[in-house]
């Protein structure tokens, strides 16, 4: 036998010991996504940055599968490396997924029913310990036959192990319709906020007097982005143009020109595009107040969104007033007080647009309200209140 072919064996054998290993090691936890590597979603980067450096043993398997919907033709490469400029622990940590090879992992976690019915089968099969995040929106749809089907499927799995849920409306519904224990439900109100990215961003010496700049921020899913109120938010800016009020209209998001309709004087409005986060402290230190009037079961039948939105989260912590619907009654149970650190809107035109007006009327109430909607995002959204619970939760998982 000659030398060459000896060493060729040899090579090939610590190859393939090597590659086993490699993909065979078994991880502590194995966090799964169909978005990242877009940077577009701060509050998921913020959390599952904590997550991998924290829980060091760890990897994020991303499916791509959303990648193409939201990237704005960016390319993957792209934006692989804005997410990591940001969030310096995901780097090493992402790993794409082009081809299902299973999870060797203690921990299988993801956020939205729908990625975790997209491994369902496997984690059926392979008996994997898994807890998930239901956040609205991602599938998950109240009074759904198919949905409930799934979801009384999951939670009788012996590998379940629990369910975050951020909403008191999601909680709810899961002990009204659900064999459950109340123990695996654990309710986290809100969701994590990046604030280190702004500490030294916020525009304290902000004016109130002046021109009123009014910010309408959100996804634009369906034709109008009826489902976010964004029709709604139209017929309140012409009411206040033509009753002569010193205003103008920022819009962040997916919107356009198109959205206005011919009738709608478009020198009022400034179309911002989608923006990554370090582009929002531009636009939000120069505006005064957001209206985000949302409406469950728009988009789809059962449908509905968080309260509030990320969207006025970031926008409350950038000292502009909160006009938001509230639905669900959410702020009932959440702290958020009409006329102290919010003002609620009922969704008709009339009573809203007057609940404006008072405001517009009086900027050192509307002054009031914004700061105190800042000190409620930095209590209720805070690492303290928002990543230790996770990683303690995440942790007595992985120690029982």
């Amino acid at each position: 036998m000659s030398l060459f072919y000896f060493y060729s064996i040899i090579k090939k054998k610590i190859l393939n010991y090597f590659f086993y290993h490699l993909l065979n090691r078994k991880y502590d936890l194995i966090i799964f996504d169909n978005i990242l590597p877009l940077s577009f979603s701060p509050w998921r980067n913020f959390e599952f940055e904590w997550l991998v450096k924290l829980i060091d043993n760890s990897k994020i398997v991303c499916s791509l599968t959303g990648f193409k919907k939201f990237s704005n033709e960016a390319t993957i490469s792209h934006s692989r490396n804005e997410l990591v400029e940001g969030y310096p622990n995901l780097h090493r940590k992402l790993h794409m997924k082009r081809l299902f090879n299973g999870y060797n992992t203690k921990l299988f976690y993801c956020l939205f029913y729908d990625n975790l019915l997209a491994n369902l089968s496997f984690l059926r099969k392979s008996k994997t310990p898994f807890i998930f995040t239901l956040y609205p929106g991602g599938g998950f749809l109240f009074n759904n036959p198919i949905v409930d089907k799934n979801l009384h499927e999951i939670f009788s799995l012996s590998n379940f192990k629990g369910v975050i849920v951020n909403q008191y409306a999601t909680r709810n519904y899961i002990e009204s319709n659900f064999t459950i224990k109340k123990e695996s439900i654990f309710l986290i109100p809100g969701v994590p906020f990046n604030d280190t990215v702004y500490l030294d961003k916020v525009n304290f010496l902000k004016e109130f007097s002046g021109k009123l700049k009014i910010l309408f921020m959100a996804q634009k899913n369906m034709a109008g982005g009826k489902d976010k109120g964004f029709d709604f938010f139209i017929s309140i800016s012409k009411i206040l143009i033509r009753k002569g009020y010193d205003v103008c209209f920022e819009i962040i998001g997916n919107f356009d020109e198109s959205d206005l309709d011919s009738q709608t004087d478009q020198s009022y409005y400034f179309f911002h595009g989608r923006l990554n986060e370090d582009q929002f402290p531009a636009v939000l230190n120069e505006t005064h107040m957001i209206i985000s009037p949302n409406k469950p079961f728009v988009l789809k039948p059962g449908s509905f969104d968080g309260f509030p939105l990320g969207t006025c989260v970031i926008a409350g912590y950038f000292i502009n007033g909160l006009f938001l619907t509230d639905f669900l009654e959410e702020s009932h149970s959440t702290g958020w007080i009409d006329g102290y650190n919010f003002c609620k809107l009922d969704g008709d035109l009339d009573n809203s647009c007057n609940k404006i007006i008072l405001y517009i009327n009086n900027r050192e109430k509307l002054k009031k309200i914004a700061l105190n909607a800042r000190e409620k995002v930095k209590n209720d959204y805070s690492f303290r209140n928002q990543i230790i619970p996770r990683i303690e939760l995440f942790k007595t998982i992985l120690l029982s």
